[in-house]
């Protein structure tokens, strides 16, 4: 698909704490004002500009933002994050609200000028932008929209989940990390089954924007249930949706409302009128506004097919009520009365040249004996004298050659007739019967070839591939007068095409209605294609989430025998979730999956699980990519600490946060220090958090401080032992508890390693393991044990001075509690002396590492050699 040519200008408050944008689409007379409200690091604006379909081609400022010497914040922080895009700063005259009202009231389509205004009533920002934007691109694109003519949305970000861009690309929504390029590697490629431009725009937009309101997202529900229970109707819907395909409704209504009227140029005298010609250029682009005029009626008439075919199955959903209201008679009346009143019956949509061709001549209907007609009469007669010539050459190759010539036309702007022969047949007369003729030019006498086919001259040969394309004097002059006649008819065409988009004008805001509602419907079907085929389920709208065997959209489609896992996080308590286990365990996987889960679950589709309950989340944040920036002179724990710190900043209690892994950029006791401070300041914010880590120490310590905020799950890994060879068994299965700590990770490297690695290893793993056991806790731990226990005394006095207890329930609690804090505070003092009186070494003795064994060496080099040799025969 084409991309549109989209201008940005960007408005900022004194303060930064308000934005203004203005997005305007030339491509598809579209224009897009929005209000934001600023952080200090503009992530909503980078957010909504992430979100608008393309990148803009440049970014439009007040001048003071952008000086000879220094940036703004502004400035700097687009440089970053678009540096390919260009900032240009603007006059501050430009900026004018007062204009921007004018030009809403000039260009916005019919009934929408006044409740665009009363939408931007509290919008200064925005107004100045758009105003900045539509003076950019008169002055300096000289681009000029026709009155009436611009769809102008005003919009605040809201009613929709934030996903910035660090999500989108980690949990590969439009991207693939691993660059494939196939359907399945992306959340849009597995979702997109529409069949229509603009159902694949929408579908993009919703996934990136999912909504946020429970109405609208159970109405997204209602009508996909429907299309998935009626397999009718749903194969109904998608043939109706396939004759629509290839035609962008979207993009040719601005052709035909926008573009000005035709430039007159060459004079000249037909009978006792005056005709105007426009010039070739006009001309090429006349032919595409009446051939999208076309497409428009035969796209209507589709939309009718789609009526009556979803209007007989009765579905009991508001939002198919809504379609089926756009797509209606009684909507779409007037314009289909306008087009049979303006547009012959007969004429069709077409890409092909000849029939465009046609088109320009005979599509549109002309009033009895007026200009057009007569023009059309003329028109004719100079085609039939053409065929008549033709015949008579053909008669003359068919006596001395024995074969004919195809007459064929251009597919250049000038449709210039040319004949066709194969050119086997001609080869050896173009090749050897030439003659030389004197021609005259400037005065000078040149002397050329001239060559013949069967005595006939020839001009303007060439060669394509199996044919040779010619013509004959007469033939060129001919076919000039011909285009002569058709520029004539075609003038007075095209001031037919302009009165008819004119009134077409008047109802473009039912168009528009119309594609939207193509575009839902389409939309929708997609999701019942998927959602049957995958076998996915609808979603309930809980305070939970609860889901039961969950699957990744993306991976399942890759792997056939994908593992599903099921997902808990309550309410109020347990929304904090520890995953740990091994490397290639299916953490990264799960955690990816709920966020996917989510986001589709949030744009009205079923979902890949075989039950689910999801709550609405206002907005996900993801910190898994660990790759380094050296552009920003960031390294690995540089990456994780700016997006730990975006996310600690703009969490809310009903946001979604996914990590994968903190913490590992530095060395393990500072990585752990801080994925702990993370994680409990998380938890405090109240935020669902998915944490997938290696730290296992954090499982038991926030188990131990945070019991009813943390759920501790993991996945396990097994190492599986053979002859002489380990592998690891990954049954991606979730379970409940911390990981166990194993050493398969020593079992595994026997496959890669020779014996004496593998035997240093263990040893230096036992020598790391003696050592920690014959750690002495010492004086300071029996002390922070005893300050532990003491601390936490108050409070279960203050307990028990507040409970409903009588006096001798509460004095055998007491004396419970003395006892039991006594005894407690004996046992740490008895174990810190029973260390004492040990004889336990304080430390390990170092261990003793074999040296290198060449024999050794050699064997396991042969052994590699004699594994990748099986392995190349296996790929063979």
């Amino acid at each position: 698909e084409d991309k549109d040519r989209l201008i940005c200008a960007i408005s900022e408050s004194r303060s930064s704490d308000v934005l203004g944008l203005a997005v305007i689409n030339v491509t598809a007379g579209q224009v897009d004002i929005i209000t934001i409200l600023n952080d200090d690091k503009y992530q909503r604006l980078f957010e909504t500009l992430w979100r608008i379909q393309g990148t803009p081609e440049v970014f439009l400022v007040l001048k003071n933002v952008v000086s000879k010497n220094s940036k703004s914040r502004l400035a700097s922080n687009l440089d970053n994050e678009f540096p390919d895009v260009p900032i240009l700063p603007q006059e501050r005259e430009h900026w004018n609200e007062l204009e921007a009202h004018r030009l809403i009231d000039l260009f916005s389509v019919n009934r929408q000028a006044k409740a665009t205004r009363d939408s931007l009533g509290n919008s200064f920002y925005g107004s100045c932008a758009f105003a900045a934007a539509m003076t950019y691109v008169r002055e300096e694109l000289n681009i000029f929209f026709s009155k009436q003519s611009l769809v102008i949305r005003h919009s605040q970000p809201a009613d929709a989940m934030g996903i910035d861009r660090s999500t989108i690309m980690s949990l590969e929504l439009l991207y693939s990390i691993r660059g494939a390029k196939t359907k399945s590697s992306t959340l849009f490629g597995v979702l997109n089954y529409t069949r229509t431009p603009q159902g694949r725009r929408l579908l993009r937009s919703t996934m990136l924007q999912p909504s946020t309101k429970k109405e609208e997202i159970l109405g997204r529900y209602d009508a996909l249930q429907a299309l998935c229970d009626d397999e009718d109707l749903f194969q109904d819907v998608s043939k109706g949706l396939k004759g629509l395909t290839g035609m962008d409704v979207e993009r040719s209504i601005p052709w035909v409302r926008a573009r000005p009227a035709l430039e007159e140029g060459v004079s000249m005298i037909q009978g006792h009128y005056q005709i105007f010609l426009p010039v070739h250029a006009e001309l090429y682009e006349a032919e595409r506004e009446l051939n999208n005029i076309l497409m428009l009626r035969r796209y209507i008439a589709g939309v009718q097919n789609l009526h009556r075919t979803v209007g007989s199955a009765h579905c009991a959903s508001s939002i198919i009520d809504s379609i089926l209201e756009k797509f209606s008679l009684g909507t779409l009346g007037p314009v289909v009365q306008v087009l049979i009143d303006s547009i012959e019956e007969d004429a069709t949509y077409s890409n092909a040249p000849i029939d465009i061709r046609n088109n320009r001549l005979w599509a549109v209907k002309a009033e009895p004996n007026g200009i057009l007609e007569r023009a059309r009469k003329l028109f004719r007669r100079r085609v039939d004298e053409l065929n008549e010539y033709v015949d008579r050459l053909n008669d003359h190759f068919t006596k001395h050659l024995g074969m004919i010539a195809e007459l064929c036309m251009d597919n250049d702007k000038d449709r210039h007739y040319h004949l066709r022969f194969h050119w086997e047949d001609v080869k050896y007369d173009v090749s050897r019967r030439w003659r030389e003729v004197e021609t005259q030019k400037f005065g000078q006498v040149y002397h050329c070839k001239q060559y013949t086919i069967g005595g006939v001259p020839i001009v303007n040969g060439v060669r394509r591939k199996k044919h040779y394309y010619c013509q004959t004097i007469e033939l060129l002059e001919r076919s000039r007068e011909i285009q002569l006649q058709a520029d004539i008819v075609t003038t007075q065409s095209d001031r037919l095409v302009l009165e008819l988009k004119d009134r077409l004008l008047r109802h473009a805001p039912v168009l528009l209605a119309m594609s939207d509602a193509v575009a839902k419907l389409d939309m929708l079907c997609s999701f019942a294609d998927l959602s049957t085929s995958q076998n996915y389920v609808r979603p309930i709208i809980a305070d939970s989430l609860v889901l039961k065997a969950a699957r990744n959209p993306i991976t399942e489609i890759r792997k056939a025998n994908f593992v599903a896992n099921d997902v808990f996080s309550g309410k109020d308590g347990q929304r904090f979730l520890v995953i740990t286990g091994g490397n290639m365990s299916g953490k990264s996987t799960f955690i990816r999956t709920i966020a996917l889960v989510q986001i589709m679950a949030q744009m009205g589709c079923f979902v890949p699980a075989r039950y689910a309950g999801i709550p609405i989340c206002d907005r996900i944040f993801t910190r898994v990519s660990t790759e380094d920036r050296p552009e920003g002179n960031l390294g690995t724990f540089g990456v994780e600490m700016r997006e730990m710190n975006v996310i600690l900043r703009k969490a809310t209690k009903d946001s979604l946060v996914i990590i994968d892994e903190l913490g590992r950029g530095t060395s393990h006791k500072d990585g752990l220090a801080i994925a702990l401070s993370m994680s409990e300041s998380l938890i405090d914010i109240g935020c669902r958090v998915f944490f997938a880590t290696h730290f296992s120490e954090i499982a038991r310590v926030l188990n131990s401080s945070k019991p009813k905020s943390v759920l501790n799950v993991h996945f396990e890994g097994r190492s599986v032992m053979s002859t002489d060879t380990a592998q690891i068994s990954l049954p991606h299965r979730l379970s409940s508890g911390p990981v166990e700590e194993t050493d398969y990770g020593l079992d595994l490297s026997r496959r890669f390693f020779p014996p004496r690695i593998v035997r240093n290893a263990e040893k230096v793993s036992g020598f790391l393991q003696s050592r920690q056991i014959a750690k002495e806790p010492g004086p300071m731990s029996r002390e922070a044990k005893q300050n532990k226990l003491i601390l936490a005394l108050p409070d279960l006095l203050k307990q028990a001075h507040g409970s409903n207890m009588d006096d001798s329930a509460l004095e055998s609690y007491l004396e419970r509690l003395q006892t039991e804090f006594t005894v407690r505070m004996d046992e740490v003092a008895d174990d810190d002396a029973l260390r004492d009186t040990t004889n336990t070494p304080r430390s390990a003795e170092k261990p003793v590492l074999d040296k290198p064994d060449e024999d050794e060496l050699i064997n396991w080099k042969k052994k590699c050699d004699e594994g990748e040799k099986r392995v190349m025969r296996a790929h063979l």
